[in-house]
């Protein structure tokens, strides 16, 4: 990070390089990201480890004054305090995968009840960043891949689905009725995509011909009768799921 001088263009950088050990916030300051600062303050705070004038892992306050940066304030980190810590997150984080594999047990359940020529296999389980889990439906030779993430707010959920509908990467989206708090979808060259969340959960789904990922040469970004099946097979699966986590 640096201080730039908005008038002179003169670049002032603190007396580190590098602070290991920063992804998890800030454990002290508000609910902001860390390393943390803010435009009317002077302060620059952060959580870690850095490559010079190191004091251990622990919360680092700088201040910039006078064109220089000064440590006004250091806190060791507490160890058993961050075991314990550790300890329960990965107690959270267990028990989102357990919800979500108890959730998937609950889908493909329904879905060989109500539509048997619906196959589910799961997936792929990510504990940490994003927990998630993947899951993935056939029928015939129409495939549709189901990511679960199990976020720690609904506002999170909110977020995912807003960078997805300023994406530019997919065709416009549309408002789908009856899906969780909010759903969209699109579709084209026999594709199909949609998105829902239903409290702090948010899936996204991705349909396509089961045919080795391949497109349609001839197809120039229209829908076409095969993207509208796979769009409907989408929504036929994702109404039984948000219909389990409602029930959660």
């Amino acid at each position: 990070m640096a201080v730039v001088d908005a008038k002179t263009g003169k670049v002032y950088f603190p007396p580190f390089k590098e602070v290991g050990n920063t992804s998890y916030g800030m454990p002290y300051i508000d609910k902001g990201n860390n390393p943390a600062w803010r435009i009317n303050s002077k302060l620059f705070a952060f959580v870690g480890i850095p490559d010079a004038n190191s004091k251990g892992m622990g919360m680092y306050v700088y201040s910039f004054n006078q064109n220089r940066f000064r440590l006004v304030y250091f806190a060791r980190e507490d160890e058993e305090e961050k075991k314990a810590r550790e300890k329960v997150w990965e107690k959270e984080l267990d028990d989102r995968l357990a919800a979500m594999a108890k959730t998937y047990t609950s889908l493909k359940k329904r879905l060989a009840e109500d539509y048997p020529q619906v196959q589910c296999f799961k997936g792929r389980e990510t504990k940490y960043g994003t927990t998630e889990f993947e899951v993935d439906c056939i029928k015939d030779n129409l495939i549709v891949s189901i990511h679960m993430d199990y976020l720690s707010t609904p506002d999170e959920a909110k977020e995912r689905i807003k960078l997805d509908l300023n994406y530019s990467g997919y065709p416009k989206w549309q408002k789908v009725e009856g899906l969780g708090d909010q759903a969209i979808e699109t579709d084209q060259c026999s594709r199909a995509w949609l998105r829902f969340r239903k409290g702090t959960f948010y899936v996204w789904m991705n349909a396509n011909l089961n045919n080795g990922g391949k497109e349609n040469p001839n197809c120039s970004g229209e829908r076409n009768a095969a993207s509208e099946k796979l769009s409907e097979f989408a929504r036929q699966i994702a109404l039984v799921l948000v219909d389990i986590l409602n029930g959660i």
